[in-house]
């Protein structure tokens, strides 16, 4: 019996190689003689960068950067095993994880750090980029790290505007004096699973705000700002990518990467599939595992259990899905191909407790499933 595992992290619990050891374990112990292909997976988020560095045998840089409140902080990027094309994840510098809860106000938050990253690997020599979009605290519309790659942002009476989305407003003129020469002869990726515009109410800081620490009252003011920095970007570009699918992700980071680098939006999961061969591995396979932390309705909306379980589907090769909970809307994936879905928390046991047990929990449910679907003996 071949199994591949291909699941996504456990969001602030494990990586996704964690996930799919925890569950290769519970396989081994029903089925030792099972051949068991790990393939961690994610969507563009946290864990692209060590998912895609692993998998194509590169190598790590670190780099001095700032966070999202412009404090020092070394961070590391990427490098393929094709020595070309660096993996820069924003969440490493301008990530919501490194700002205690009542640090986090995205009027003030800045993507400079995810920029000195991107200049520090231009400056190296590479011009190949995949840009993660997952996990970011900013709203700023991607200006921070535009500003770190040279680009000046002037106020009316010509002074530097600020740094975060509270000081878009205040923009009126852009320089590109400063910009790094460089960029021209760059190509980049953004691995992303949102599809959201810039702006309106299914944009950027109408949809991701909140969970970054914004206040009801403060999304129109967060929408007002980035209607401004698109206009004056657009009016100095030409044109206007603020309405296409994706410009919204990371606080409207993906539209200032469109605008200024002519970057392409591609789904994460389709595009870590493609570097982790795993359309291959199913093909091959008996039965596929997958999961996340949470399965629910957003799991249709390119998360990795749906994007593994559609590319199972299209070789008709079984899936099982596991996670820590199911939420409203996660019975959409049957529809989808998927057999069994196993949420792994136990009600018995505390939030708390199944968080530090779920290792423990992701072998016991797979050596349970391994029981149902292990060949019979003749």
């Amino acid at each position: 019996m071949r199994i591949v595992i291909a699941p996504d992290k456990f969001k602030e619990c494990l990586s996704a190689r964690m996930v799919a050891e925890a569950l290769g374990q519970g396989v081994k112990k029903v089925c030792p003689d099972a051949e068991v292909i790990l393939i961690p997976m994610a969507d563009g988020g946290e864990g692209t960068l060590s998912v895609l560095v692993d998998a194509t045998f590169g190598n790590y840089v670190t780099a001095p950067s700032h966070d999202a409140l412009n404090r020092p902080m070394d961070c590391r990027y990427g490098i393929l095993g094709d020595g070309e094309t660096a993996v820069i994840e924003l969440a490493s510098a301008s990530g919501l994880q490194h700002l205690k809860p009542h640090e986090r106000n995205p009027l003030f938050t800045t993507t400079f750090g995810t920029g000195e990253l991107i200049r520090h690997a231009v400056s190296h020599g590479l011009r190949k980029f995949i840009i993660g979009l997952g996990g970011s605290a900013t709203q700023d519309g991607g200006a921070g790290l535009l500003q770190a790659l040279g680009m000046r942002f002037l106020s009316a009476d010509g002074r530097d505007a600020g740094f975060g989305a509270n000081a878009l407003r205040q923009i009126q003129r852009v320089s590109m004096d400063e910009w790094m020469p460089e960029l021209r002869s760059c190509h980049f990726t953004i691995a992303c699973d949102v599809t959201s515009p810039l702006c309106g109410p299914q944009g950027s800081a109408g949809t991701f705000a909140i969970q970054k620490g914004a206040t009801p009252d403060m999304i129109p003011i967060l929408d007002g700002a980035l209607k401004h920095f698109a206009q004056v970007l657009s009016n100095y570009f030409g044109v206007d990518w603020s309405t296409t699918p994706g410009a919204g992700a990371a606080g409207g980071t993906a539209f200032s990467l469109l605008s200024c680098t002519r970057a392409k939006i591609v789904p994460g999961v389709e595009l870590i599939a493609r570097y982790t061969c795993l359309e291959e591995m199913i093909q091959r396979a008996d039965w596929v595992f997958t999961g996340e932390g949470r399965i629910d309705r957003q799991t249709l909306s390119g998360k990795v259990p749906c994007g593994v379980i559609r590319l199972a589907a299209k070789h008709q090769v079984p899936v099982a899905a596991f996670c820590g909970q199911m939420g409203e809307g996660a019975e959409l994936l049957y529809a989808e191909g998927v057999r069994a879905i196993f949420p792994v928390s136990d009600p018995g046991i505390s939030l708390n407790d199944s968080i530090s047990m779920a290792p423990e929990l992701l072998t016991k449910a797979a050596e349970h499933f391994m029981h149902i679907i292990r060949p019979k003996a003749s």
